[in-house]
């Protein structure tokens, strides 16, 4: 009997521990909890009183409607550089990232991909509102009056850079204070980025009336959400079935359109 019984006992806690190994090597599947993550980027995220932003604002209407399907939306309480997000995304630590740009092969291997993208960058020329520049593309603005200013250590400098015929100052940190040189008439013919960084900046310092955006529909980027290999696919479909009805019924759209550019 006594032999029995700790066969038993010795076969019980076997099992736990086998339940809770597998919870560790799949945190999610312990729980119904999906945890989204944040970058340190305004205005794709901003932290004041609550969770905003572009993307903000899609994971607070994401996590009211998530429910429904069972499952509960963690949000984020702070940004963090996107190298960080890559990580945790790649460990499991996280769950689910909107704004992902630069989808190619090597990512596409170590993450999953939404099935539409969330939302689409334009690329944009900010100028003086009364200055009579028009522009097809960024490339064409040459002359003795055509300095560029746009954001240091990013890949649109650099792709500025690469076209030796236009004339670029990158030193820039603060879009902010780029794009009041502008409309200033102080330094620049155009502040050149896109739109989502553009119309923040031009808000916040209420420029709209001293500033007008020319915009580059041939150049534009499509924005995803990016989930981690280790997310159930029955989560990532509930999030997609969610985002699949704020298309339809013109949410998505009403947040987006709030902080890019739409040509209907």
């Amino acid at each position: 009997m006594k032999t029995r019984k700790l066969r038993s006992k010795a076969s019980g806690l076997i099992c736990i521990l086998l339940i809770s190994l597998a919870g560790m090597q799949n945190p999610v599947a312990a729980d119904q909890t999906i945890r989204f993550l944040a970058q340190d980027a305004e205005p794709k995220y901003i932290f004041r009183d609550s969770l905003g932003g572009l993307c903000g604002e899609l994971y607070s209407e994401i996590a009211e409607r998530i429910g429904a399907h069972g499952f509960q939306a963690e949000l984020p309480s702070v940004g963090v550089p996107i190298k960080r997000i890559l990580m945790d995304l790649r460990d499991g630590r996280g769950h689910v990232y909107c704004g992902a740009g630069g989808r190619h092969t090597e990512r596409e291997q170590l993450y999953i991909f939404s099935k539409e993208p969330i939302y689409k960058i334009t690329m944009v020329a900010v100028k003086r509102a009364d200055d009579p520049l028009s522009l097809k593309r960024i490339e064409n603005l040459t002359g003795d009056n055509a300095l560029i200013l746009t954001p240091f250590g990013t890949s649109t400098a650099s792709w500025l850079q690469s076209h030796k015929q236009l004339k670029v100052d990158d030193q820039f940190r603060d879009v902010e204070h780029a794009i009041s040189l502008v409309a200033g008439g102080r330094w620049g013919r155009v502040f050149y980025y896109h739109d989502l960084a553009a119309i923040y900046a031009i808000r916040r310092q209420g420029l709209g009336d001293r500033t007008e955006m020319l915009a580059f529909e041939h150049n534009s980027f499509d924005q995803w959400m990016l989930y981690s290999r280790h997310l159930p696919r029955e989560k990532r479909d509930a999030i997609e079935g969610v985002i699949a009805d704020m298309r339809a019924d013109g949410t998505l759209r009403r947040i987006t359109s709030e902080y890019i550019l739409y040509k209907d």
